[in-house]
């Protein structure tokens, strides 16, 4: 894994990002959006709370052989690292490692939960994870993040997604940014139900009602 290979410029932007409170859902819209395959994809999860199904590392060197292994498979693979440190450090290992194994001519697919606890600041995000965030559409990369503290996260993850999912918000002040945001009327935002949510696609604006679904065992090491 040295570096993103096989640049497509023309690719369309599919990351997505998915805002509310705590309960709201996020995890299960992310769980349930079908543009992730269920079989067949190159998906990587940092998944500090286990909240998704694969095949789970809890140290860093066999996380990383693990990837190995299934890129040389040539086969679709789903694993995740779940670290004892989710710092804003450990985490830009893993946007390091997601940015070397890109490829345009097939999409990977990086899961990534709480970016609050992995974000330094809420501005412009730094180094690899600007680089991959920025950059990595072109190579195939379909980013999928979660958050219920939108305020502190960088701000690189709302501006270089082409989808934002908007959830149930716990502050009024959040509820009148995403109102101005979305151009919907703050009480429709302020009076959403858990697992509803505002889809934002750069265009287009729908509202999608989900179903609570369990989640699959999880193989962890």
């Amino acid at each position: 894994m040295s570096g993103p290979i096989n640049e497509c410029p023309n690719l369309t932007n599919l990351s997505t990002l998915y805002v509310g409170m705590s309960g709201s859902g996020k995890s299960q819209a992310l769980k349930q959006n079908s543009a992730i395959p269920k079989r067949g994809a190159r998906v990587i999860l940092w998944d500090s709370n286990c909240d998704h199904p694969c095949t789970r590392l809890r140290d860093w060197d066999d996380f990383v052989r693990q990837v190995a292994r299934g890129l040389r498979s040539g086969k679709g693979f789903r694993i995740g690292y779940t670290p004892e440190d989710a710092s804003p450090e450990e985490f830009e290992k893993f946007a390091l490692l997601a940015w070397s194994m890109l490829d345009g001519k097939r999409p990977t697919y990086a899961i990534v939960e709480e970016l609050a606890d992995v974000s330094r600041h809420a501005g412009t995000a730094p180094g690899i994870v600007k680089k991959l965030m920025n950059q990595g559409r072109k190579y195939g990369l379909r980013f999928h993040g979660c958050t219920q503290r939108p305020e502190e996260i960088y701000k690189t993850f709302y501006t270089q997604v082409g989808i934002t999912y908007y959830g149930r918000q716990k502050t009024v002040a959040q509820c009148q940014k995403f109102s101005k945001e979305i151009d919907i009327p703050f009480r429709e935002i302020k009076a959403l139900p858990d697992l509803c949510f505002y889809i934002d696609d750069g265009r287009t604006v729908t509202r999608k009602q989900l179903k609570y679904k369990k989640a699959a065992k999880i193989n962890s090491r």
